[in-house]
């Protein structure tokens, strides 16, 4: 039997209550859950943070700027997805959106297929930046459970240096490079030294600001031996 994913929840802060009201029943009717909020202090006041949350916020809530709220929720958990509405368009308050963080900006008035498609792809993610902090933090615990010497064979490795040369460079036997390596093989879970280099080079490459913003990037990003391999 297929376990299904929590539903997403839409959180839609946005004062205008009919705006409101048509996209609460456009999100209800595809299956999503909605919560709503007409202003930041209610949404602070009675908003509690569930799985699988996608943030639909306007620009202007009132005398507020609702940036102010986009820079407040990732703070708290810079996986999530915003999406920001904005009556007030232009490339300058997209850009702006953007820089905070903005998954992507709908710009009011939008047609339902538009709204729907934006939510599907904020949809998709939501999973994937799940899916790239399973994978890091899979990858960093299998790196430190290596020794330094299986992780200076690997700097080598990843560098395309044969086996004799790094048996040379390390002044240990061809047999420890040998046993090394397949260690690292069967702690990675992969078959080939080719599989290991595409399993790093695609967790390097998934490290988006929302994961560098959770403490920077793992220690075997930025440290010996692994330091300028990528």
């Amino acid at each position: 039997m297929t376990l299904l994913k929590d539903p997403v929840v839409v959180k839609i802060i946005e004062d205008d209550e009919l705006v409101q009201s048509a996209l609460s029943e456009i999100l209800k009717q595809q299956g999503y859950r909605v919560e709503s909020f007409t202003s930041i202090a209610e949404f602070q006041q009675n908003d509690v943070p569930q799985e699988r949350t996608i943030y639909l916020i306007d620009v202007r809530l009132g005398v507020h700027n609702g940036m102010d709220l986009v820079d407040s929720i990732l703070r708290r958990n810079p996986l999530e997805v915003v999406l920001v509405t904005t009556s007030f368009g232009g490339f300058e308050t997209g850009a702006e959106a953007i820089k905070h963080g903005a998954f992507d900006v709908l710009e009011k008035p939008f047609a339902n297929d538009t709204f729907l498609r934006k939510i599907e792809l904020a949809t998709q993610e939501l999973d994937k930046r799940a899916q790239d902090q399973k994978n890091f933090s899979l990858y960093e615990e299998t790196m430190n459970k290596l020794s330094f010497g299986e992780k200076k064979v690997f700097e080598y490795l990843l560098k395309g240096t044969a086996n004799k040369v790094i048996a040379s460079e390390l002044n240990v036997s061809l047999r420890t490079i040998e046993l090394r390596r397949a260690k690292l093989l069967k702690s990675f879970g992969v078959g080939s030294l080719a599989e290991l280099v595409s399993l790093h080079c695609m967790v390097a490459k998934a490290a988006p600001p929302y994961l560098q913003q959770q403490g920077g990037a793992p220690d075997f990003f930025q440290e010996s031996p692994l330091k300028g391999v990528m």
